[in-house]
């Protein structure tokens, strides 16, 4: 018990003033993770899960986003706590989670508690790892890490049902916290270290004292484990696979993969952590984001991993993470060093993904498993009267730079001071505001590279609030046609982005984008002016923001008069860039209804149409109309939406590149418009038969356990 308690009051240390009633909020945390708990705990609090968000793009599926992990056991705590609570104590349990975890991995492979404990406080306390907090579900996902491979080991010493059972949860559990970069790069690292240990098991080591089960027995079982989890975990990979089908996320080149990547100037962190300077005191001068490219584990675990090097030839373990470590590091580089060019094209899946400095979070596990190998080897030739003191000067001697150099990572303010205190403009739900020019308010808050934390002061953040940057206008309960959304679907993000350039060039059209969006209030930064004779600016003033209001019509639903057929994406976006082009009377569709195909004009008559949101998943919309008609509405179109009307499904047509529409005939038709994704239908049957079957065979192997003990009780 005295190692838990020990990581524990070390964990406490690292998180001190989240007991001072403060809380983490920098970075991607204000401006994406907060308001996005926040709207999930209001829809679990109204006993409705959150499958749609109508807050962000005119509307993004909330369930398959791939970084919210709605079906993640802790997003329970979401019933009880606020999101600035949940965000923080979640980060802080999981920080200690990952070092039982690694503590757990790092006493299987090494037989020392001293170095398994040393291991664990350098892998919870780096900047590789705290300083992934500003982004929630990374951190979450690298808990998960060292428990995948504590798991893993566990099955391979033991060969227990019950261990492939926990290679399953552990798996399952690293999906579900929403990370899929942290998650592949876990799965990349395990297939290299399966067939190694496979080996290893064909020559015991003396590291290995029990008797494992057979190599490929125990190789099959941890390989049933993963299949397991990843069966038990599609409630949340079949919505992710849906939406990055839909995504523009998918079609990365190397260059724009390149984001964020390590520098040969940047090992000088190893040595020197404020050697570029830390954004904590606003003086960071280093290249690209200071979070990612985070390397410091402190000195002493430096000294012990160069001890580790000196057994090169005797032990297959060191020579095993030593050639991980040097690989890791040389892909970190990005193209820049030409393997991670190679790996691009060669590794599936490496094209999906940002930044080739994430490559450091295997680089840094590798440096904690050397770590505490080294020191399992220094603490064998110490006498055993002086072992004890040494380890304890040994943990002391690391935790105390990781501490101290945790305000590097962990910035906090008390949550009163980031309550919205007022909002620009009031509006309906079935309405929207758009922030165009919402970059520049980045580039004054957030910084080039995260440089500057900025001031912790109330008036400071209640500026920052007020700009209203994405997403910080869920808060205020306004849906918004721009976002902050890293994957966005592709069609709605166009349209955003073709807006965005009609705006600032000033072009007829941009009027007509904005109210095809819906949009109501227009919010661009006191320094910009925007001259259109359907926008007036209102007098009131709201911090920094210049407030315009559309008078041009606009509606949640409205009828056109004439349907435009064309098949290519390229050229509706042509069309509907066109100043002839009027979306209140032309729809673009890429194929007609049929009952349009030789007639797609329609008479100019008057048409009822009506819209009011039921939950922020189902639309109910009431169409009067004496002729046949085509509806459009100014939701965001995604696999999983349905139009229903007395029991009977009306199709809908992707219009005007990103939004929905329907044919209707004369009549008066009251209709329900909800969203439930097939995938995510499937995927829960699927987690719930697997989680089924697991159950089953846990029972009966319990089951044969009791009638073989009682056989031999009876005997």
């Amino acid at each position: 018990m005295t190692v838990p308690i020990i990581l524990l009051a070390y964990t406490l240390l690292l998180y001190r003033e989240f007991f001072e009633g403060k809380t983490l909020y920098w970075g991607d945390i204000l401006y994406y993770f907060q308001p996005m708990a926040l709207f999930a705990a209001k829809e679990m609090q109204r006993g409705r899960l959150p499958l749609w968000n109508p807050f962000l793009l005119c509307g993004q599926p909330y369930v398959g986003n791939p970084q919210i992990g709605l079906f993640y056991p802790f997003s329970a705590l979401l019933l009880w706590l606020s999101a600035w609570q949940y965000i923080t104590l979640a980060a802080l349990i999981h920080t200690y989670l990952a070092a039982l975890f690694c503590y757990g991995f790092l006493k299987l492979r090494t037989q020392s508690t001293s170095a398994a404990l040393l291991g664990a406080i350098v892998f919870s306390g780096s900047g590789a790892f705290l300083g992934k907090a500003q982004f929630p579900p990374m951190l979450f996902s690298l808990c998960y890490l060292p428990c995948v491979f504590y798991s893993v080991e566990n099955a391979i010493q033991r060969g227990s049902f019950i261990s492939k059972i926990q290679i399953a949860i552990a798996v399952c559990l690293l999906i579900l916290a929403a990370h899929p970069q942290v998650a592949y790069l876990t799965f990349l690292l395990l297939f290299a270290y399966l067939p190694f240990r496979l080996h290893s098991l064909r020559r015991p080591t003396r590291t290995v004292q029990k008797k494992s089960s057979g190599p490929l027995k125990a190789f099959y079982g941890c390989v049933a484990g993963i299949i397991w989890g990843v069966f038990l975990s599609s409630c949340q990979l079949f919505p992710v696979l849906q939406l990055a089908l839909d995504s523009s996320r998918e079609h990365l080149t190397p260059w724009q993969a390149n984001r964020f990547a390590l520098h040969p100037l940047d090992l000088l962190g190893l040595l020197f952590p404020h050697f570029f300077g830390s954004p904590a005191y606003a003086n960071y001068w280093g290249a690209g984001n200071a979070w990612e490219i985070a390397v410091f584990i402190g000195w002493i675990p430096l000294i012990f991993i160069g001890y580790a090097l000196l057994s090169w030839r005797y032990s297959p373990d060191v020579r095993f993470w030593c050639t991980v470590l040097l690989f890791a590091l040389w892909l970190s580089f990005g193209i820049s060093m030409g393997l991670y060019w190679i790996a691009f094209y060669v590794l599936p899946g490496i094209a999906l993904f940002h930044d080739p400095a994430r490559f450091l979070i295997v680089f840094h596990f590798a440096a904690c498993v050397l770590a505490a190998h080294g020191y399992g080897i220094f603490r064998k030739q110490l006498p055993q009267r002086g072992a004890i003191y040494v380890t304890c000067s040994a943990v002391i001697l690391t935790a105390l730079p990781l501490v101290y150099y945790t305000t590097d990572w962990l910035p906090m303010v008390s949550p009163d001071r980031l309550t919205l205190t007022q909002t620009p403009i009031r509006l309906s739900f079935a309405s929207r505001i758009y922030t165009p020019e919402h970059s520049t308010y980045w580039s004054r808050f957030v910084t080039e590279g995260y440089a500057d934390y900025g001031e912790s002061s109330r008036r400071f953040l209640q500026l920052r609030l007020h700009t209203l940057l994405p997403n910080l206008h869920m808060n205020a309960d306004l849906p918004s046609a721009s976002a902050y959304e890293p994957v966005p679907i592709a069609a709605a993000a166009r349209v955003d982005g073709m807006t965005r350039l009609a705006i600032s060039l000033g072009e007829p059209n941009a009027i007509r984008l904005i109210s095809l969006m819906n949009v109501s209030a227009l919010l661009l930064p006191r320094i910009y002016h925007f001259s259109n004779p359907w926008l007036n600016e209102t007098r009131s003033t709201y911090g920094p923001l210049r407030t315009y209001l559309n008078f041009y019509p606009h509606a949640q639903v409205w009828t056109v008069e004439q349907l435009i057929a064309v098949d290519n994406l390229m050229r509706q976006e042509d069309v509907m860039a066109s100043p002839h082009f009027d979306p209140l009377k032309q729809a673009v569709l890429k194929r007609l209804p049929p009952h349009w195909v030789y007639n797609p004009l329609m008479p100019a008559k008057s048409v009822v149409a009506k819209a009011v949101w039921k939950s922020p998943d189902t639309l109910s919309i009431f169409v009067q109309t004496s002729h046949p008609t085509f509806v459009v509405c100014s939701v965001t179109a995604q696999p999983g939406w349905h139009a229903r009307e007395n029991g009977h499904d009306i199709p809908l047509y992707s219009t005007d590149m990103a939004f929905m529409g329907f044919p209707l005939s004369p009549g008066t038709h009251r209709l329900s418009l909800f969203y439930c994704p097939a995938a995510f239908a499937i995927g829960s049957y699927m987690s719930l038969s697997t989680l089924s079957v697991l159950i089953g065979m846990l029972l009966s192997q319990y089951m044969c356990k009791w009638r073989c003990h009682f056989r031999a009780a009876r005997n």
